[in-house]
């Protein structure tokens, strides 16, 4: 009975230091973290506006304020414009998960540094930043959600 409780506490004090230590594993626990908090209480209809920062075309920046309603984007606006953004740029303001995607690619693709941020609660994305090479010059961007509310 004694040896039975010692494995069981001892098991059990394995389990909760794996636990306690996940978020020391590094950039790709955070995801796994994120994406549970997302998938556990993320909205399906929600508004957000993505910005993003890099040596690059007025139209890849934004603002953009993404409407997701259902899991699907049904729109991305330019927000000073209004206009809708083209097919060509789409896929740089994506929904939360295309966000979640994105961070998984490019971790793969081991970049110099990337820094992510989420939401401690819903577990979104708030700010990527991302270097890709060390000794290239601008090709470093950073992507912001400057705003999220549900609908």
């Amino acid at each position: 009975m004694k040896s039975s409780l010692v494995r069981t506490v001892a098991v059990t004090m394995g389990m909760l230091g794996v636990v306690s230590c996940s978020s020391l594993v590094g950039p790709r626990a955070e995801l796994a973290e994120a994406r549970v908090r997302w998938s556990e209480r993320g909205p399906s209809s929600y508004v957000m506006t993505i910005v993003r920062s890099c040596e690059c075309t007025p139209q890849m920046t934004g603002p953009v304020i993404v409407t997701v309603q259902n899991d699907v984007i049904v729109s991305r606006i330019y927000r000073n414009s209004g206009a809708a953004v083209d097919a060509n740029h789409a896929s740089l303001f994506p929904a939360v998960d295309g966000l979640f995607d994105s961070i998984a690619s490019l971790q793969g693709q081991n970049p110099h540094e990337i820094d992510v941020d989420y939401d401690a609660s819903l577990g979104y994305p708030v700010m990527i930043s991302v270097d890709v090479h060390k000794d290239y010059v601008d090709d470093e961007f950073t992507v912001r959600i400057s705003s999220f509310t549900t609908n």
